[in-house]
């Protein structure tokens, strides 16, 4: 689903989307492989700015392209537009992705979440806020450069040292102490969202899309339960805090909404996109405010 509404948004055929679907979890892992798939990614992407420059469309990458396409403002360069994209699609789905599958994680295990989410204590979006504190999808940031030397927590930082973020850490604070879960159900106050001028701009869109697929899941998937009761195996990713698996049992609810099963692609029918996935309100809560 998150890349379903990554597609449509940087006007991406479902083709490529396809390529996708395996190319970025091989990125996002690291590895030997990591540069090669992501010379596969930039190519893709680099063939869509072509695209768009000639012919725009209604989407955030021909909005990039042409938005500063007048006489006082400094058109951006195919590498710039290409870079922007990667990191649009790689947050919004390796992000998004990762955050429905470690909520759904907290839904499926007995835990206290499962428990007050049953009982009405708990609304969906209250247990996303505390997955983000306990098991944030993102838990590294690579980057940005230190512009000068600095001094942090008693530590040199030299000019042009690279930064790492840690997200996931930060959020374990030891002065937090206490009993933290006492006060975090609803609280924001994480840093899975960074902070100051570089937090991150998507997360209402980010939101919907996890919202609405968890709330989808238990919809039509009455009482998941997590078949296998150890930990469930994750990948070894420095970046995010993916699953490699989550599998569950449920009993199936009556198929008021349901479609026929395609076998064609692993995202559906190539006929299928987030226009027919989305209902229209969430679709025009989608929708690019960059577009006319």
């Amino acid at each position: 689903m998150p890349l379903l509404v990554m597609l449509r948004l940087v006007g991406l055929p479902h083709d490529a989307g396809q390529g996708l679907l395996s190319l970025m979890p091989r990125l996002l892992e690291g590895g030997e492989d990591a540069h090669a798939a992501n010379d596969e990614i930039n190519s893709i992407l680099d063939e869509l700015v072509a695209a768009r420059r000639n012919q725009p469309a209604n989407d955030y990458t021909s909005w990039l392209i042409h938005h500063s396409s007048t006489a006082d403002a400094q058109q951006l360069s195919d590498l710039k537009v290409r870079n922007l994209v990667w990191t649009t699609v790689l947050g919004g789905f390796g992000g998004c992705a990762n955050w429905i599958a470690n909520v759904m994680e907290q839904l499926v295990r007995k835990t206290r979440f499962q428990a007050l989410l049953a009982a009405g204590e708990a609304t969906v979006d209250e247990i996303m806020i505390e997955t983000c504190w306990d098991n944030p999808p993102v838990a590294n940031v690579m980057g940005p450069f230190a512009l000068t030397d600095s001094v942090l927590g008693g530590r040199l930082i030299p000019r042009g040292a690279m930064l790492i973020r840690g997200i996931a850490a930060s959020n374990t604070d030891p002065r937090l102490s206490g009993d933290r879960h006492a006060w975090t159900l609803g609280n924001e106050s994480h840093n899975s969202w960074g902070a100051g001028p570089h937090e991150c701009p998507a997360q209402r869109i980010a939101k919907i899309i996890v919202r609405t697929a968890v709330k989808a899941f238990l919809a039509r998937c009455w009482a998941p339960v997590l078949e296998n009761p150890d930990k469930p195996p994750r990948r070894s990713s420095f970046i995010v805090r993916a699953l490699d698996e989550l599998p569950v049992s449920f009993t199936s609810s009556e198929p008021v909404l349901a479609r026929p099963t395609p076998d064609q692609t692993a995202l559906g029918d190539s006929g299928w996109n987030s226009r027919s996935l989305f209902p229209r309100q969430m679709l025009d809560e989608l929708r690019c405010p960059f577009a006319k």
